[in-house]
């Protein structure tokens, strides 16, 4: 069994894979917790792995105290995912291949493996919201980075004292209504409409004229449900997506 650990800017999600299948998974916020509180966390996930696979974008000191936490609970071979050059048939766009975070090059991994022939859109909607642009051919175009939608209506309610104590609810009341008819509805449908509509014109922009129903729409992330609402039915969620990418096969990845 591998035991596959993602430390998010946010959350620490996990799953258990054997036999080629998630068995078991599970998510908890680390924001403020010490070593001890980490490991006890960590302590609570289920399993005897052979080996950990972990992926970070979190600071060196955190990411240090969860592999203490990991060794400790599992004693196990621990293996660091870094971003690459390529894998396969994928090729990094960025200019220095280690400027993508690895949370990024493991969801495109988790993508082009599913969808190898399909031009696609990878959208983490998660404290912030990462789009990245695949071809057919597997040349990753790059990608963009905005605020998340639950800190942008933060980020509202803490400047704007008219919006101060507002709660950062989901969809507007009244579902399929462009316009929100209450303050607390417009402070949520605005960012959420505004991503929908960057994403929509990401799609035009790598369809290039031709049809935009072979660009496949990849969403993970902790928003990921709300937004697919508002997108094609043959939108993918795909709520494990980076630690899909974890799991495929990584020649020379590193020793923690």
């Amino acid at each position: 069994m591998k035991l596959l650990v993602d430390l998010g800017n946010s959350r620490v999600k996990w799953a258990c894979m054997e036999g080629g299948r998630f068995t078991a998974s599970g998510a908890f916020e680390h924001l403020g917790l010490g070593p001890q509180a980490l490991a006890s966390e960590v302590g609570r996930i289920p399993g005897c792995p052979h080996e950990v696979r972990l992926s970070s974008v979190a600071d060196s000191g955190l990411s240090a105290a969860l592999r203490k936490a990991l060794a400790g609970r599992f004693g196990c071979p621990l293996r660091v995912a870094a971003t690459a050059r390529s894998a396969g048939r994928l090729l990094n766009g960025y200019h220095d291949h280690r400027q993508l975070g690895v949370d990024r090059w493991l969801a495109l991994r988790a993508a082009q493996a599913e969808w190898p022939e399909r031009p696609c859109i990878v959208i983490d909607a998660g404290t912030a919201v990462t789009l990245d642009a695949l071809a057919a051919s597997g040349q990753h175009l790059g990608g963009l980075i905005l605020p998340g939608l639950r800190l942008v209506n933060t980020l509202l309610a803490e400047r704007a004292a008219a919006l101060s104590g507002l709660a950062t609810a989901g969809l507007p009341e009244v579902a399929g209504t462009w316009w929100a008819r209450d303050t607390a509805s417009a402070c949520a449908s605005g960012p959420l409409l505004a991503l929908v509509a960057l994403i929509e014109r990401c799609v035009a922009e790598l369809a290039h004229g031709e049809r935009r129903d072979q660009v496949q729409l990849v969403l993970t992330g902790g928003d990921a449900g709300q937004l697919a609402q508002l997108l094609p039915p043959a939108t993918a969620l795909r709520p494990q997506l980076v630690l899909s990418g974890l799991a495929l096969d990584m020649p020379g990845l590193p020793d923690a």
